[in-house]
């Protein structure tokens, strides 16, 4: 089982000193029709692309942790359940027993 307070990777990794390149900072209208040559453009689209998966990685982590702490709760409620159920089965069988006992010396 997962321990909840085990602390989590955020995913936060520091950003370079500079910053990104001035044509990441740029909105798509500026970059104009790059030619399918471009080396830039095709920086600019492998870097928007890889921002994008590591966001939805970032997520699917995130999920997974809510889940995980989910499950664990649930699994402590019918833990706690089932020994409540157990001592109600021994309280009942045991009543049961005195019961058929006195009938018997009966």
């Amino acid at each position: 089982m997962l321990n909840p307070s085990r602390e989590f990777d955020t995913g936060q990794r520091p950003k370079a000193q500079g910053g990104l390149s001035p044509a990441l900072n740029k909105p798509s209208e500026e970059l104009g029709n790059p030619t399918q040559s471009d080396p830039e453009h095709f920086a600019i689209t492998a870097v928007t692309e890889i921002d994008k998966l590591m966001e939805d990685l970032r997520s699917a982590r995130d999920y997974l942790k809510e889940e995980a702490e989910r499950i664990q709760r649930e699994t402590a409620q019918l833990k706690t359940m089932s020994k409540a159920a157990l001592a109600s089965v021994h309280l009942v069988s045991g009543n049961l027993s005195k019961w058929r006992g006195d009938q018997k010396a009966a």
